[in-house]
C-alpha cells in the first residue's frame, strides 16, 4: 500500500497532530521519492482472562503456534498452545490460554451414577442402599483452587460434595475413608482417618438449588467449603491434615434414593459466587 508523501495529512483518532498514514507504518525510500509502507501486523486478537477478556495476538514464530496475552498487568507468552483456532475463545486461569478443565471421569466412578452434560452432571440411576459416587479427571497436590457443585435435587439421604486420593474406592461417599474428605447435605464434615475421627458436625445443611463452594488449599494443606458464597469455616488443624498431602480429586457421592443429581462446575462456565482471593478460578491443567 503506497500514500504519497505530498497528500494532505490524514488526522488520526486522538492524535490530531499525527498522520494516521504512518500509524504502524514505515518510510521506505527510493532515491527521490519517498513511500509510506504498511508494517504486517496481526488482524485481531485472542479473548482471555477469568471473567473479563483482557485481549491478545496468536502468532507464529518459527512454525511454533504462540499465543502472547495481557493476563492482569502481566505479559503472559504461551508457546505450546495446543494449537490454536481463529475467532475462538481462549480461557485463562492465569497459567497461560491452554486451559482445559476438569471434568468427571466416566471411567472413575460406581455403576448407580449416570453422567451427563459434557461429564458435569452426576445422578444417582437408581434407589439402591448405596451411595453412588464419581471423581474428577483431574486432581492436585499443591496450589489453591476453587470449583462450584450445584445441588440440582435432592428428595431425600445425603448428599456428600469433596475429594480424596486416587487409591481412595468410589463404592462408598466421599469422606469415608482416611484420605478422603467431604461436607454433605446433613451440614457434617466427613473424614473416617480425622480426629475427632469419622462425621462431625461442620456447617449448615443444604438442599435442592444450593451451590457448594470448595476452595482446596494444597500449600498449606486445608479446605474451606462454602454455602451460597458463604464460608462454613476452614478446616484444617481440627483434622489431621497432614493426610492431605499428595494428589486429590474432587468427588460427587449421592446417596440411596434415585434422581438425586449435582452439577459440577470446575470453572468452564461462570461461578455463581466470587472466588475466594489468592484462589485459582477453576480446576484445570
Amino acid at each position: 500500500m503506497r500514500y504519497p508523501l505530498a497528500t494532505d495529512l490524514k488526522t488520526r483518532t486522538g492524535v490530531p497532530d499525527k498522520d494516521a498514514r504512518m500509524k504502524n507504518s514505515y518510510i521506505e525510500t527510493k532515491g527521490e521519492q519517498q513511500i509510506i509502507r504498511k508494517r504486517p501486523c496481526a488482524q485481531g486478537g485472542v479473548a482471555t482472562g477469568s471473567g473479563v477478556a483482557q485481549g491478545g495476538i496468536g502468532i507464529v514464530v518459527n512454525g511454533v503456534p504462540t499465543i502472547v496475552t495481557v493476563w492482569g498487568d502481566t505479559p503472559v507468552t504461551d508457546t505450546d498452545p495446543g494449537g490454536w483456532t481463529n475467532g475462538a475463545t481462549y480461557a485463562d486461569g492465569g497459567s497461560g490460554p491452554d486451559t482445559t478443565y476438569a471434568a468427571l471421569n466416566p471411567l472413575d466412578k460406581n455403576t448407580l451414577i449416570t453422567l451427563s452434560n459434557n461429564n458435569l452432571t452426576a445422578t444417582l440411576s437408581a434407589t439402591d442402599t448405596h451411595y453412588g459416587s464419581a471423581r474428577a479427571n483431574t486432581g492436585k497436590s499443591s496450589g489453591k483452587w476453587y470449583w462450584e457443585v450445584t445441588i440440582n435435587n435432592l428428595t431425600s439421604s445425603t448428599i456428600f460434595i469433596g475429594f480424596n486420593k486416587l487409591a481412595e474406592s468410589i463404592t462408598s461417599y466421599v469422606g469415608n475413608s482416611t484420605a478422603g474428605w467431604s461436607y454433605d447435605s446433613s451440614g457434617n464434615k466427613a473424614n473416617a482417618g480425622g480426629l475427632p475421627g469419622g462425621v462431625t458436625t461442620y456447617g449448615s445443611t443444604f438442599t435442592t438449588s444450593d451451590v457448594i463452594g470448595v476452595a482446596l488449599d494444597m500449600d498449606l494443606f486445608q479446605v474451606t467449603f462454602y454455602k451460597n458464597g458463604v464460608s462454613q469455616g476452614v478446616i484444617s488443624t481440627s483434622w489431621p491434615y497432614t493426610y492431605i498431602n499428595g494428589t486429590v480429586y474432587p468427588v460427587v457421592s449421592c446417596g440411596f434414593t434415585a434422581n438425586n443429581q449435582v452439577t459440577c462446575n470446575f470453572g468452564s462456565s461462570p461461578f455463581s459466587y466470587s472466588v475466594p482471593s489468592g484462589f485459582n478460578s477453576g480446576l484445570y491443567t
